[in-house]
């Protein structure tokens, strides 16, 4: 399983922004 570090950066961000 091989995702990009971007990718995963983004979805925490995401997820993140939404918890807020």
């Amino acid at each position: 399983m091989m995702i990009p570090q971007k990718l995963l950066s983004s979805s925490v961000s995401l997820v993140d922004r939404s918890r807020d």
